[in-house]
């Protein structure tokens, strides 16, 4: 689960992260500095979507053309 959790922050901060084109330690900066202020309810929710459609096969399982996350109602990977 602790890889699903680290794909979703990553994925919630994306823009940010690739956007600004950022040096290593100033990305590292930026990571670190995340862990007093991250919104817990999203990344849980995006995390648990991930871990769904993985499944026990992981990436391998999810389709080609897969939204980045599940709306909030879903609680199964559509086609799986």
């Amino acid at each position: 689960m602790h890889l699903y959790v680290c794909v979703a922050i990553l994925k919630q901060y994306r823009h940010k992260i690739i956007g600004e084109n950022v040096d290593f330690d100033t990305l590292l900066k930026f990571i670190n500095e995340l862990s007093a202020h991250i919104d817990l309810d999203p990344i849980i929710r995006d995390a648990e979507a991930l871990c769904i459609c993985a499944g026990e096969h992981g990436a391998a399982s999810i389709p080609p053309g897969t939204p980045p996350s599940l709306p909030v109602e879903n609680e199964k990977c559509s086609g799986g």
